[in-house]
């Protein structure tokens, strides 16, 4: 069973494992057939000895000198959710700040691993509009901003909601659950 347990020894394996020569103890804590996403639009490394090479291309060696602090966001079934910092060097040469979404087997190892990495150069995923705050009710780039039932705005997209503007192609009409024509 997946729990905060769980993933907990899974964090505690996976540095372990990254401070240790070789890559063995991966065997510990990734399936054979695992999947490993190094950021959402990166194509997969799948199976385990893929993620042996890509764990030998990536890392300077075992005596790389960095911390790594985690949290345990959620756990949602097999499913975990971790907010990782980590720092290279003494004094730290990088830094970023990373989203670990996995899911663990039931045997705590990790069948399916994704991160959201993020650098403090670089502070949003992407300069758009869509990273800027839209007053409520106004219309954003691909949609219009609607009102959440607990009081939050949300920015309603073309193509992700089901209600679309016949209109107003690309987004979403406030208030309606009925499908227009795109």
């Amino acid at each position: 069973m997946t729990d905060r347990g769980a993933v907990s020894r899974w964090l505690a394996g996976y540095e372990a494992a990254w401070r240790v020569p070789g890559t063995d103890a991966l065997t510990g804590i990734f399936t054979d057939d695992a999947s490993y996403r190094q950021s959402p639009y990166a194509a997969p490394v799948v199976g385990l000895d893929a993620i042996r090479r890509m764990w030998d291309e990536e890392r300077a060696g075992p005596d790389e000198v960095f911390t790594l602090a985690t949290e345990i966001l959620a756990v949602d079934g097999p499913t975990a959710v971790v907010r990782a910092e980590v720092r290279y060097g003494d004094p730290v040469r990088q830094e970023y700040r990373d989203l670990w979404v996995m899911r663990l087997d039931g045997d705590g190892r990790c069948a399916w691993f994704e991160e959201w990495p993020f650098w403090p150069e670089r502070p949003y995923a992407a300069d758009s509009s869509l990273s800027r705050c839209v007053p409520a009710g106004s219309a954003g780039p691909g949609g219009v901003l609607q009102q959440a039932p607990q009081g939050l705005d949300v920015l309603a997209l073309g193509g992700l909601g089901s209600d679309r503007d016949p209109h107003r192609p690309g987004t979403v009409q406030q208030g309606r659950g009925q499908q227009g024509g795109a």
